[in-house]
């Protein structure tokens, strides 16, 4: 592990500018402002990447814009000693969940994140027919107008079989989720496809396909502290931390 960290989730905000969601033009940048919190949530169950994030705004920023819902939140950011390995996204507020005064004059401000290109789904309809194999749909639906995603951003298996489908006035994702039923792997005959999004980008992939995939990371759910000798108190191992499991639910069967 780099030098630098102090503890397993520590991170560096190394971009971050909010902008107004009735002027655009209006931009603040709150690079090097004191952000307390930023989760990210993936989920190969999810089409949208979601966040969270709580900034203290002990200048009036954030009230002057002000923070109404829909603004776009652009935000670099990367661990502490990995600086080289950074991560850029744009989502938008679609939540304020807390708004805080911590001193006088000083406010800390909690927001709830979706992904822009969710939103943009949502303001999004399409009305065609197509006579093709799915994945050939999936890939005209996602880098086409009106969604047109970058390729190097859309990840799709290719499928098996010809399929006529028509969708009158659609959700473009409803539309994809759709077709993820009736898909069948053109490698591995598996059916079962999912369609998600991450910080990677857009998948339309089998659940097949994401088992060959390399290891990305192992975890563990043991103890994370390890002793540095007899009489001496723990330490933690920034690494083990890092691998280790904060919690498991598993969902009841009868829901």
């Amino acid at each position: 592990m780099s030098d630098g960290i102090q503890y397993a989730g520590e991170f560096s905000v190394d971009t971050l500018t909010i902008s107004s969601a009735k002027s655009p033009d209006k931009i603040l940048n709150l690079t090097g402002a004191a952000v307390t919190q930023f989760d990210i949530y993936e989920s190969i169950f999810s089409t949208s990447v979601l966040g969270k994030i709580s900034i203290i705004d002990d200048n009036n920023l954030l009230s002057n814009l002000p923070i109404l819902g829909q603004e776009r939140i652009n935000i670099e950011f990367s661990t502490v000693g990995l600086d080289d390995i950074s991560i850029k996204k744009e989502f938008i507020v679609y939540e304020v969940i807390a708004r805080e005064e911590l001193t006088k004059g000083a406010e800390i401000f909690t927001l709830n994140l979706v992904s822009l290109e969710f939103l943009q789904n949502t303001r999004t309809e399409i009305s065609k027919s197509f006579t093709d194999t799915i994945s050939n749909i999936v890939r005209n639906i996602l880098t086409t107008e009106p969604i047109d995603y970058p390729s190097s951003k859309v990840f799709i298996d290719e499928t098996s079989g010809i399929r006529k489908v028509n969708f009158p006035s659609c959700y473009p994702y409803k539309a994809i989720e759709r077709l993820a039923t009736e898909s069948v792997d053109k490698n591995s005959g598996s059916p079962f496809t999912l369609f998600f999004e991450s910080l990677e980008g857009i998948h339309f992939q089998s659940l097949l396909s994401l088992y060959k995939n390399p290891i990305a990371q192992e975890f563990n759910s043991g103890d994370a502290t390890v002793l540095l000798g007899e009489g001496q108190t723990k330490s933690n191992d920034i690494e083990d931390e890092m691998q280790r499991i904060i919690g498991v639910s598993v969902p009841s069967q009868n829901n």
